[in-house]
């Protein structure tokens, strides 16, 4: 993912060290260090380029992660640096379920919670420092016009949903803003693939297009290439409207479609007692090639995004009001 350190948002003092640093008790009685140990020892995340160190009491969240430096542009890749990126906020609730008499795989299942959702809040930010046109931010991860205290995620809002298995029964009819499989591409999506070598991602990954949406490549060293695709969504495909710009559109969609392979290469590493607890909902896009659902195990996991009025290429329009995508 690539990474900086967010210097917001640092909790309050509390000891630091390894995974779980030794605290006092005192008067947080809910806390006992040795179940807090073994609660958290059951979560792994599996990328050699990112690590997870929590501590207590309340349960917070640092990510901690070596690569390139996506202030280097463009980016040596032949040079890898460490970075940490902090939770905004400690996991909420988790004294009144001990309270209640809450057991530890209730409270592992909160925490796991917690611990994905700030991961993917952290690949949000690195998107926000990496995604480019023109060598320029198209989203930057860090916008004066945006509360710091927001951990520094520019003009996105994201919400991380843990929706229940959809009735296969019952074909969803998605609104719009989702990504929808058929239709005849709009005036945003001509001439894509000309401007595909305008847009840059994280070293080794590119970006391309084809008639049904963006495509995500990612070439691992001593890895089989692997592809990631997403559908244009409904405003794209359907000619601009007034309100709309083709160009912001399609950033958006791009945007989208980074979120989603970023989120899905989380759940595929996420591991709760060995098992990958969530998979990417991706009813509404085309399944990535490199593997199936039925590969991935365990329930749906939702990504819903709110843009504002942030666009920073140099041939872009006035910006528009603030929209929301809907869910994907």
């Amino acid at each position: 993912m690539g990474a900086r350190t967010s210097s917001t948002n640092s909790p309050p003092a509390a000891a630091r060290g390894g995974d779980t640093p030794s605290c006092e008790i005192d008067s947080e009685r809910w806390w006992v260090q040795s179940r807090w140990e073994g609660i958290l020892d059951r979560i792994e995340f599996r990328r050699s380029d990112v690590g997870l160190r929590f501590w207590g009491p309340p349960v917070w969240l640092e990510v901690t992660m070596t690569g390139a430096d996506s202030d280097l542009w463009p980016a040596d890749t032949g040079e890898s640096r460490s970075w940490d990126w902090q939770s905004s906020d400690p996991c909420a609730g988790i004294a009144a379920l001990v309270h209640d008499g809450a057991d530890d795989d209730q409270l592992l299942e909160v925490v796991g919670r917690y611990a994905i959702e700030n991961l993917i809040l952290n690949a949000v930010h690195e998107i926000g420092e990496w995604f480019r046109f023109d060598g320029r931010r198209v989203f930057p991860a860090h916008s004066p016009n945006i509360d710091p205290r927001d951990q520094g995620n520019g003009g996105v809002e994201l919400q991380v949903t843990f929706p229940p298995e959809p009735d296969a029964t019952e074909p969803a009819s998605p609104p719009d803003g989702l990504p929808h499989p058929a239709g005849e591409p709009g005036a945003a999506v001509e001439g894509a693939q000309a401007r595909a070598g305008r847009y840059t991602y994280l070293p080794a990954t590119t970006i391309g297009f084809d008639d049904a949406g963006p495509v995500i490549c990612r070439y691992a060293p001593g890895e089989t290439p692997t592809e990631f695709r997403s559908n244009w969504t409904s405003p794209t495909m359907k000619p601009p409207g007034v309100e709309t710009s083709p160009l912001a559109q399609l950033d958006r969609d791009l945007h989208r479609g980074l979120v989603s392979y970023e989120a899905d290469r989380i759940c595929r590493a996420f591991f709760i007692d060995g098992n990958r607890p969530w998979y990417m909902h991706l009813d509404h896009s085309r399944v990535p090639e490199r593997g199936d659902r039925a590969a991935t195990g365990g329930a749906p996991l939702g990504l819903s995004i709110r843009y504002h009025s942030t666009d920073c290429r140099p041939d872009a329009p006035p910006s528009a009001a603030p929209g929301t995508s809907g869910g994907f």
